[in-house]
């Protein structure tokens, strides 16, 4: 019987120690073929407690005058603990089974579940990975954009799949938590450690985050779409309005150029040379065109990045790019011969000496015009449109120019040929001073030029600055707003940023704006605003300190207080003793009139406290204001 009661004392500890883990597939499955092992040497034993219950039985009843109660006893404690220890572990052991076999099911199902899931959110992200990549040509855009929603649909359908794998692990865990209840009320003296079920709990997070993830990456794959076909659609547009353009400039070339074939008087001349330089004009405006092309182009080949047609779309952009511009500086340099061939001709028409004479006069007034002082803007478009407009004053100087060298050669021929004639030496001195004044001229529209220029880049630097200073403005008033007024470092911290920035950036944006001579008010507005941030931290500063010095006072206060009432009260213990002693009597009367003194100091005490809460909730509250 002793040896029974030891083997099922050796099942019970190995259950007690051996299948307390189960937060597994794996786990559960070898625990429940382990307990239906014991299970099963646990039925061996049947037949032999039985048989020794039976033997015990009999023993105790025909034996009964031989033994002595002690033994009597002792046989019947044996048999009642070996009966009693069979059917609890045989009873146990059949209610762990089933919640064995549930648990490995359920487990079973979730990593099934779970793993067909992390496989679909895997091939889901491969598909978006992949209709990205096949999305940069416009002609499958709109079926890339079709795919894209149909993945967004079957993943917001899985959300379905997701709740149910996260009520599945609910269910696990509830059986778990009934597993654990039943171990702890068959060993309740065991020392079990807690069941950690962080895999599960960390399965479902990995999932709930891939399903984020991938969510987010179909929203953001929708709206790289509509960013796309907008890039598409702007780019295609103005290459459309810059060709239709060009176009149009050529065929007004040719038919201009049909005209002047058939144009012979001085009239008719002036006129198409009129008609030239105003297509001369057009062609300088088809230099905005191909920048704002260029830019568009470039801003989709940015978002094309990482697509299969990135290389091949932005190939294609340049390629089409440079064709538009050979053809605008083709027309433009048809234009200019045109325009440098009729000046040339009604030049000649006019005469040698009336020719030198009227671009004399040209000159006079250009150099009356360039020598008027005229404010440059502080807007980049309108210097840029400026700096057109001087383009095409350089280039009527540089077409004047021709003419008049052809001029000058043939008075230069002409006083050869009559070195004795004192008008054409009179024409060799005023086209000697027409030639100092187109080098005059000339360099006065270059300098014009590169001021332009200047005058553009410092623009761009100073509102680059200005939009660097203001950002970072921001982040220290919003890390202003966050941190607490008795953090005196951090405050320190950020007024020292703003000194910096006030003696760095600052500088450097006030000696940009010398340079540019004239600034908007927006430079007194950033200044402004760093003077008043400044004034603010410093401001904080002072609140803090008063803040902290307030807070000092009031927690010395309040322990100084406490410890007084405390020893109040412990002195008026001694009064709850009533005695009819008169001279008890009198020390208790002394005794309150001096705890009375004590009080009185207390409540003024405590008035002084309630004074520095005040003040500091005060100060507290200007301060957020």
């Amino acid at each position: 019987m002793s040896e029974i009661l030891n083997a099922f004392g050796t099942i019970s500890t190995a259950i007690s120690e051996g299948f307390w883990l189960v937060t597994s597939s794996e786990d559960v499955s070898s625990a429940f073929d382990r307990m239906q092992k014991m299970r099963t040497e646990l039925l061996t034993y049947t037949s032999k407690v039985q048989e020794s219950i039976e033997e015990t039985d009999r023993l105790c009843t025909e034996g009964a005058e031989f033994l002595t109660p002690d033994q009597f006893h002792s046989l019947k404690e044996y048999r009642n603990k070996l009966e009693t220890n069979y059917n609890q572990l045989l009873q146990h052991i059949d209610v762990i089974l089933p919640r064995l076999n549930v648990l490995t099911k359920l487990l079973l199902e979730f990593s099934n579940e779970s793993g067909l899931l992390h496989s679909f959110l895997n091939e889901k992200t491969r598909e978006l990975t992949i209709i990205r990549a096949e999305s940069g040509d416009s002609q499958v855009l709109q079926a890339s954009r079709q795919k894209a929603k149909a993945v967004l649909d079957e993943v917001v359908a899985a959300k379905e799949h997701l709740k149910d794998i996260c009520t599945l692990s609910t269910r696990i865990q509830s059986e778990i938590d009934g597993y654990v209840i039943e171990m702890r009320l068959q060993y309740p003296s065991a020392q079990f450690p807690s069941i950690d079920t962080h895999e599960l709990m960390g399965a479902i997070s990995r999932l709930q985050a891939d399903y984020d993830i991938l969510l987010r990456n179909c929203h953001e794959l929708s709206a790289y779409f509509s960013q796309l076909k907008s890039l598409v659609v702007t780019h295609a547009q103005n290459v459309e309005s810059l060709n239709e353009s060009i176009t149009s400039l050529e065929r007004k070339i040719s038919e201009t150029e049909s005209i002047l074939r058939s144009t012979n008087t001085m009239d008719g001349g002036s006129l198409m040379l009129a008609e030239l330089e105003t297509l001369h004009h057009v062609s300088f405006e088809q230099t905005g065109k191909i920048e704002t092309v260029t830019r568009s182009a470039m801003d989709l080949s940015n978002v094309l990045v990482g697509t299969d047609a990135h290389e091949r779309i932005s190939r294609e952009n340049q390629r089409h790019i440079e064709e538009l511009t050979r053809r605008k500086t083709r027309a433009q340099k048809r234009i200019e011969e045109n325009i440098d061939s009729w000046r040339s001709k009604l030049a000649k028409m006019e005469g040698i000496r009336e020719g030198v004479v009227n671009i004399i006069s040209w000159l006079d007034e250009e150099s009356k015009r360039y020598s008027e002082p005229i404010s440059l803007p502080l807007y980049v478009d309108k210097l840029t449109e400026l700096r057109y407009q001087n383009e095409l004053r350089q280039r009527e100087i540089s077409s004047r120019r021709k003419v008049f060298t052809e001029l000058a050669a043939d008075a230069q021929k002409i006083a050869t040929a009559n070195p004795d004639s004192v008008a054409s030496q009179q024409m060799l001195s005023d086209c000697n001073d027409a030639q100092r004044k187109f080098a005059t001229l000339f360099a006065i529209s270059k300098a014009w030029a590169d001021n332009i220029t200047e005058l553009s880049t410092a623009l761009t630097d100073f509102n680059d600055m200005e939009t660097s200073i203001n950002e970072k403005l921001l982040l220290l008033n919003e890390k202003l707003s966050n941190i607490s007024l008795t953090d005196i470092s951090v405050l320190n911290e950020i007024s020292s940023e703003l000194k910096h920035l006030a003696q760095g950036e600052w500088k450097e944006m006030e000696s940009k704006c010398r340079w540019i001579f004239a600034v908007p008010n927006i430079v007194t507005h950033t200044d402004n605003a760093i003077k008043k941030c400044v004034s603010r931290v410093e401001e904080f500063i002072g609140h803090g300190c008063e803040i902290k010095k307030l807070c000092k006072t009031s927690d010395e206060l309040k322990s100084k207080l406490t410890a007084n009432l405390e020893d109040i009260e412990a002195k008026a213990q001694v009064l709850e003793k009533c005695s009819l002693n008169p001279i008890d009597l009198a020390k208790q009367c002394s005794l309150c009139q001096q705890l009375q003194i004590e009080y009185q100091n207390c409540r003024s005490e405590f008035e002084t406290l309630s004074d520095t809460v005040s003040k500091l909730v005060e100060a507290e509250s200007i301060t957020r204001l």
